[in-house]
């Protein structure tokens, strides 16, 4: 919900996930009045012609009386002072094309209305709890913040609905979801500061008495108490300076930090499934994408090109093994805490291959619009050798349908054919899949519980496997990727992939590709010796990016 002072006031319903997300709050009966006729209008969208126009005319007399109460209170007329726009669609997605200008419903005028007057910044953006499911904090400041106006006042706000109760203080929340804890260097680097306000906002004041306040704060702790029954976090704009010299995170600092955004979107730690709630502890549905815009932001707030072009390039590869010295990690618990970001680990070689090509392939569509000078490897290719690719799966369990959280992994069954090495003839090895074949025929994991298999395979630090097999399917055997887009009904999953390297795998016959899951990393499909699907015949060309 964004809000302008304006002459025209665009209240968008990017998602009604965000409406849906206020159910739980007290609100006026205004604010109830608003929230029912929008989710009543996105719904008219998918029915027929004549329950559009019922719809539309149920809806008509929330917006007679909003203009009633406008008026008593202003005493002015409405007609020229108050636009309402609905826009259905994903928040970010929508954030950042009025952000760039490419809003498509602004394109041109509807009736006697001019988009173009609207405002491309705001007062205030009411979010719900949309960021509790798109990424925390970190999301919120990236595609929110650029949409604050710079000449006044400005604010965004959200909330937490399920997942407080994991984070023993402020601090933890901000280090889960920034890998930062301080929240002067957040004010740096995002351009934020928060507003504190009072805890138990929304409880009637009779009943939040000091005694009952006091016996919470004992019962939870009081950091928890402070953090956990705020009843929004509010974020106001801070300077849109570049970041001084002095608070500037060195070079070292700077890299470590970025490795470890990286680390956390491609591995993240294994989160245990709440049926109640039917989704994950927390959830991590970041992909690559949002570790470039990282990058991005970190050019504006005036972190040097070489710097960030020298981060990029190591990322693509461009060492041995493709690999790269740092000394950062993944994560090595489910939710971050301050002791585990401000941990500098030992400098150590570690591969990124699995990942190499998917991380080209979105660089190399990246790569004109970034805000500094790069120096591209040359693993990078042109947009018209970047092509959209689909692969249907067999069926899920319906567990597993609406998970934002779908890697592909791309097999080599023909990597070891021999029997002296795994005990296995070739025939069989095209028929295993990874998760049988490493809890069966590597011993350095056997004991392994299932669900750590693949994230231990995938691994190159400490708590991965370092044998020769599973350094060879690191380095040789195995793509990831981000499933992009998936389709319930189907079900299938698509992703983006430089030609050349998806033409290798389908000319072979030894590549399958599995769909995994990064919250709990469990096989989709099961049982997953069924769930691969052949490169060669099953993964299908759907369009260029330049098409």
């Amino acid at each position: 919900m964004l809000h302008s002072s304006l002459p025209t006031l665009p209240l968008s319903t990017s998602t009604l996930k965000l409406l849906r997300g206020c159910g739980r709050l007290r609100m006026s009966r205004r604010c109830r009045i608003l929230r029912r006729t929008l989710a009543n209008l996105l719904r008219s969208f998918q029915r027929p012609l004549e329950k559009q126009q019922e719809c539309s005319t149920h809806s008509l007399g929330f917006f007679e009386k909003l203009g009633y109460h406008t008026i008593m209170s202003s005493g002015t007329p409405t007609s020229s002072m108050f636009v309402v726009e609905v826009l259905v669609g994903e928040m970010t997605d929508i954030m950042e094309r009025i952000r760039w200008n490419c809003l498509e419903t602004r394109a041109k005028p509807v009736g006697d209305i001019d988009p173009s007057t609207f405002p491309w910044t705001y007062d205030g953006i009411h979010m719900g709890n949309v960021p509790e499911y798109v990424g925390g904090l970190l999301t919120a400041a990236m595609y929110g913040r650029p949409l604050l106006r710079e000449d006044t006042p400005s604010q965004m706000r959200f909330n937490m609905c399920f997942t407080t109760s994991r984070f023993p203080s402020r601090e933890h929340y901000l280090a889960e979801y920034m890998l930062m804890h301080n929240e002067k260097r957040i004010a740096d680097h995002f351009a934020l500061e928060r507003h504190s306000q009072p805890i138990f906002a929304d409880v009637t004041p009779q009943l939040m008495t000091p005694e009952v306040r006091e016996a919470w704060r004992r019962a939870v702790g009081a950091d928890v108490m402070d953090f956990g029954q705020e009843s929004f976090q509010i974020w106001e704009k801070g300077s849109a300076r570049q970041i001084a010299w002095k608070d500037r995170l060195t070079r070292l600092e700077l890299e470590k930090w970025l490795h470890g955004h990286f680390f956390k979107i491609i591995l993240p730690h294994y989160r245990n499934w709440v049926p109640d709630l039917n989704a994950s502890e927390g959830q991590q549905p970041l992909n690559l994408t949002a570790f470039i815009r990282l990058v991005c932001l970190m050019s504006e707030r005036g972190y040097p090109a070489h710097w960030l072009s020298d981060i990029l390039r190591a990322l693509c590869g461009v060492g041995p093994n493709g690999e790269i010295t740092t000394t950062a990690r993944p994560p090595v618990q489910p939710f971050a805490s301050p002791t585990e970001v401000d941990m500098v680990f030992a400098p150590r070689r570690m591969t990124l291959a699995p990942w190499k090509t998917e991380f080209t392939t979105l660089l190399s569509i990246w790569s004109r619009l970034l805000p500094f000078g790069f120096f591209a490897p040359d693993s990078l290719v042109g947009p018209t050798e970047v092509a959209e690719y689909s692969v249907t799966f067999p069926a899920f369990e319906p567990v597993h349908l609406r998970v934002p959280h779908f890697i592909l992994l791309f097999w080599n069954c023909k990597l070891f054919e021999t029997r002296d090495l795994l005990g296995l003839a070739p025939e069989q090895l095209l028929d295993t899949p990874p998760e049988y074949l490493w809890s069966e025929r590597f011993q350095a994991v056997s004991m392994a519980p299932p669900k750590d298999q693949i994230e231990r395979m995938l691994r190159d630090d400490e708590r991965g496997a370092d044998e020769p097999i599973p350094t060879r399917i690191r380095r040789e055997g195995v793509h990831v990727f981000t499933a992009m887009k998936f389709v319930t009904h189907t079900p299938t999953a698509s992703f983006w992939c430089s030609r050349d390297v998806m033409e290798k795998m389908r000319e072979g016959e030894g590549w399958k590709v599995y769909i995994y899951r990064t919250d709990t990393w469990d096989a989709v499909t099961v049982p997953a010796a069924q769930g691969g699907v052949k490169v060669k015949d099953g993964v299908t060309e759907v369009r260029r990016w330049t098409e």
